[in-house]
């Protein structure tokens, strides 16, 4: 499924805290392509970065995940989000830019943001409800389109 993309090399990039919680994650530039459903299941109390892969597509679950810090999803090629991303809860950004998104879930709006939101460089409509700051209640920072 991830050709190029090795368990121990990914491994590589885990960072944890000296109690075993996962301080970060840096997964940029590693070639993959999926994510396993149970993805979802992450935990970290810094930043996780998928950015600049092939993903396509994230799992259902990852709408589970918890993120204290930022959340690179930038360069890959996604062209949507999971109904349940909206329950993503991340600490700080949400980089979504140079993907391929030509429309976002109506619930995406409640997503929980503590920073800023990227969104620019998709494919999404100039007009709408995605491009208003204030439909997103639990975004923090700017919105970038």
């Amino acid at each position: 499924l991830n050709p190029g993309a090795g368990e121990p090399g990914v491994r590589n990039f885990l960072q944890f805290s000296k109690d075993g919680e996962l301080i970060c994650w840096n997964l940029g530039n590693t070639k993959l392509e999926v994510l396993p459903e149970e993805f979802g299941t992450i935990r970290t109390i810094g930043d996780l970065s998928l950015h600049c892969n092939q993903l396509r597509s994230l799992p259902e679950s990852f709408g589970q995940a918890k993120v204290g810090g930022s959340l690179h999803l930038y360069m890959n090629k996604l062209s949507s989000l999971p109904e349940s991303f909206w329950q993503v809860k991340v600490g700080k950004d949400l980089w979504l830019h140079w993907n391929k998104l030509s429309s976002l879930p109506e619930s995406f709006r409640q997503v929980t943001v503590g920073g800023d939101l990227n969104l620019s460089d998709n494919q999404l409509s100039k007009t709408g409800w995605h491009t208003e700051r204030s439909r997103y209640p639990n975004l923090t920072g700017g919105l970038e389109l």
